[in-house]
């Protein structure tokens, strides 16, 4: 759809989700550097739905999605 104010939007409200205390599930310098990470690939995802750059939005939407799966399986190895 090429909807870049919503992608700009959502790419906000994930990376203000990350600071959020219900988000902080440990208490760890990976998990810290993680969460950093996963707001660090928002703000991509963000800059290039302002730059109206749709190939740059899916290409960071794939970074933030990795950067998903990476942290969930931090969390559930801790465990």
């Amino acid at each position: 759809m090429a909807d870049y104010e919503m992608i700009e939007r959502a790419a906000q409200e994930l990376s203000l989700a990350s600071l959020d205390s219900n988000w902080q599930v440990l208490q760890t310098e990976d998990y810290v550097r993680q969460s950093a990470e996963f707001r660090r690939a928002c703000d991509s995802l963000k800059k290039a739905a302002q730059e109206k750059n749709l190939d740059g939005a899916a290409l960071a939407w794939v970074d933030v999605t990795l950067k998903c799966v990476q942290c969930h399986k931090y969390v559930r190895d801790a465990d």
